[in-house]
């Protein structure tokens, strides 16, 4: 946290903010259940005049796959009530072949796609700006990706 914090208000942020006023930064783009312990401290400072918002990735925090998407939905509801002029935005989320998806099994794909629509719709209700399907040229299992 210290480290990006520093980096952000000595030198990206003056940069940006002087060369290209209208670009956004959006700050820490990790799994959800951090977001806000991260948002909080590098709001504490000074730099923060130069955060437009927060990234989020869908992942549960640890490395069990099938949580992804399940968790994580308080804290979309916390990362609005720290700041109300805050954009955040679901930067990351991804089928991953370890989920089952892989596997061709009908019923994990559309247990996968109920949950990607509810999280979707969740983090839209809970404050949300958007959401980014990372990434764009994986094939039809999720993969190329560094799980397999």
């Amino acid at each position: 946290k210290e480290t990006q914090s520093e980096f952000l208000q000595k030198y990206l942020g003056p940069q940006l903010r002087a060369s290209h006023p209208n670009v956004k930064i959006l700050v820490f783009d990790h799994n959800k259940d951090h977001a806000v312990t991260w948002l909080d401290y590098l709001l504490s400072d000074d730099e923060h005049n130069y955060i437009d918002g927060t990234a989020v990735h869908w992942y549960a925090g640890g490395m069990d796959r099938l949580l992804d998407g399940a968790l994580g939905t308080t804290n979309m509801h916390r990362l609005a009530k720290l700041s109300q002029q805050h954009i955040v935005l679901g930067s990351e989320a991804c089928h991953c072949p370890s989920t089952g998806y892989a596997g061709g099994d009908v019923n994990v794909a559309w247990y996968r796609a109920e949950r990607y629509a509810h999280t979707i719709l969740a983090d839209l209700a809970a404050g949300s700006q958007g959401w980014v399907d990372w990434n764009l040229i994986l094939d039809a299992v999720g993969g190329p990706n560094h799980l397999g």
